[in-house]
């Protein structure tokens, strides 16, 4: 297998984990950038690992991947769940802190 071909193979796989990611919500998937990126790139490396050619593919979609992710964070932003504080119930004579998660949006 030529080196084309792996371009053009990994290129239509990262479009399809792409696509996939988008459903997902690709804000909250680009605010957890490295853990997205680790996961979708072993899954590709599990699924293409049997040959070198495969193993090309795999490593190929990772480097597409992260770079797609990178740009979006940087042309969209990105959003994170975050833990705030929230209002403390009182329960006779003791006040109970709480907290809540809240999902942040950075541009």
């Amino acid at each position: 297998m030529d080196l084309m071909s792996i371009i053009v193979m990994s290129l239509v796989t990262t479009a399809s984990f792409v696509l996939l990611l988008h459903k997902l919500d690709m804000r909250i998937m680009a605010g957890y950038e490295a853990a997205t990126d680790i996961t979708v790139s072993l899954i590709v490396l599990m699924v293409f690992g049997g040959t070198i050619s495969g193993l090309m593919i795999g490593a190929f979609t990772g480097l597409f991947l992260s770079l797609y992710l990178k740009l979006y964070r940087k042309k969209f932003g990105y959003s994170r769940f975050v833990i705030e504080d929230d209002e403390p119930h009182e329960i006779g004579f003791f006040t109970l802190p709480t907290k809540k998660f809240v999902r942040k949006e950075y541009d």
